[in-house]
């Protein structure tokens, strides 16, 4: 066999899933729920400079409203992957929206720094408890043959959430709103998922005992990281010694979880290539995508004088096309490999950065517009094919764990991308959003390199070492 989708073992295909209307209801809480994971902190980037406005704080303080929910949720998905593994996904998923619910509730209300420091923390959890879970609910909700769709629904819904986010945010600030009340936008649609999730079933993965020297080196080994690519653009010397730092815990770590007869790492998946490609991938395209969405706005505005509404709704385009191509990849997925569509993505991407790129600033902004449609088109048939092989090439009993490797290189992807773009506008001299551009289309380019090795190993021209399928 020759296509990659086609290396997952027998036993994992003719699930029956869900029957209707019970999937569907099960369908709609993991949609809503992973939406609102990723809407809230998107949305949240727009408004730090009011939030630091009204509380006092410095600049670089209100960054810690994002960063406190990236680290909490990423410190936690993977311990919160064996908590699942023995009380069932579909619970530790309805535990993990209503948290989230109380924690946005929280922050509505919230009446100084810290306390909202600590209702983005508790939306950090509850977040985990979604990510780490809804890939295997997703995947013992439809059948085996209406899988891919499913995955495309899913992403193509993320997808747009994290791009528009921005926008939806700086309109509500536009129109005069409260910050506050990006916390209440995803409260009723929260609530409406906590109902729906009595229609997810409660599959359980393999009991695994969890070792605290294991968890603990985990979020040493996952926060300094964070923290590190967050720090390097602002001070080169400590963010070095936070990498230092990093490189060292994640080595313990490895070493304590080899040694582990229940490894909080799952070396288990990554022993699959197809799953190791896939995360590769991810991690280098997520970065791609982070550091456009970056630069794009101080290329529009600070380099070509473009208004914010005027930007907004430009950008718009991303976010619309990768949700289109994305319901649209399935069909696409069934005629070509996984690789060849995601080295296409890769090279759109690349290419619509190019194109944005070299666009002269007096060139009226509609030109723009076709490098947005491809960076939207790129992530559409990217993303959710990449996602559908990285979960077939799982165990079953090992689907929560593949969603939480995959939810880590989505947050470490886009922190590596967000770093390398503000470090490309600190540099001395040359520093400039075009820079920051030419970082993005470099971490293409890395997609698309492991995309060509990923489609030499899928075509049997790379060869592979005994017992690897």
């Amino acid at each position: 066999m020759t296509n990659e989708n086609a290396r997952k073992a027998p036993a994992e295909a003719g699930a029956d899933g869900l029957a209707m209307p019970r999937r569907a209801v099960a369908v709609i809480a993991i949609t809503i729920a992973a939406v609102l994971s990723v809407l809230d902190g998107a949305m949240l980037n727009v408004a730090l400079p009011r939030i630091a406005e009204e509380l006092s704080v410095s600049a670089q303080s209100a960054v810690w409203v994002v960063n406190a929910y990236q680290l909490t949720a990423v410190i936690c998905l993977l311990p919160t992957v064996v908590i699942a593994d023995r009380i069932g996904y579909g619970r530790t998923f309805s535990a993990g929206i209503f948290l989230y619910v109380l924690a946005s509730v929280a922050g509505f209300f919230s009446e100084g720094f810290v306390w909202l420091l600590g209702a983005r923390i508790l939306q950090g959890l509850g977040s985990a408890g979604v990510m780490s879970c809804a890939s295997a609910l997703l995947r013992a909700s439809y059948p085996g043959r209406l899988f891919g769709t499913g995955v495309a629904l899913n992403t193509s819904a993320v997808t747009f959430a994290a791009a528009a986010g921005p926008s939806l945010g700086a309109l509500v600030l536009t129109a005069g709103g409260n910050w506050r009340f990006l916390f209440l936008i995803g409260v009723p649609f929260g609530v409406a998922a906590w109902i729906c999730t009595r229609a997810l079933p409660n599959n359980k993965g393999r009991r695994r005992p969890l070792g605290i020297v294991s968890v603990a080196l985990n979020a040493v080994s996952l926060g300094l990281g964070i923290i590190a690519f967050s720090v390097l653009p602002k001070d080169t010397l400590t963010g070095s010694l936070l990498l230092a730092g990093t490189v060292i815990a994640w080595l313990l770590w490895v070493r304590v979880d080899l040694a582990s007869e229940a490894p909080l790492l799952p070396f288990d998946l990554f022993r699959i290539p197809p799953f190791s490609f896939a995360i590769a991938a991810s991690v280098s395209m997520f970065a791609a995508q982070s550091a456009s969405l970056i630069s794009l706005p101080f290329l529009f505005i600070g380099l070509r004088g473009m208004s914010v509404l005027e930007t907004g709704a430009l950008m718009t385009a991303w976010p619309v096309c990768a949700a289109m191509t994305s319901m649209l990849a399935p069909r696409m997925g069934r005629r070509f490999q996984v690789a060849t569509l995601c080295m296409t993505g890769a090279a759109l991407l690349a290419a619509g950065l190019g194109w944005m790129a070299l666009l002269p600033a007096a060139t009226p902004s509609g030109l723009l517009v076709p490098g947005l449609v491809l960076g939207g088109v790129a992530v559409g048939l990217f993303q959710a094919p990449n996602m559908h092989a990285m979960l077939s090439a799982s165990p079953r009993s090992r689907s929560g764990a593949a969603g939480s490797v995959q939810a880590i290189a989505r947050v470490g992807g886009s922190t590596l991308g967000a770093s390398l773009a503000g470090f490309c506008f600190a540099l001395p001299g040359i520093g400039s959003p075009l820079l920051a551009l030419l970082a993005a289309g470099l971490l293409a380019a890395t997609a698309f390199g492991i995309n060509a090795f990923r489609a030499g190993y899928a075509s049997g021209n790379i060869s592979q070492s005994p017992g690897s399928e």
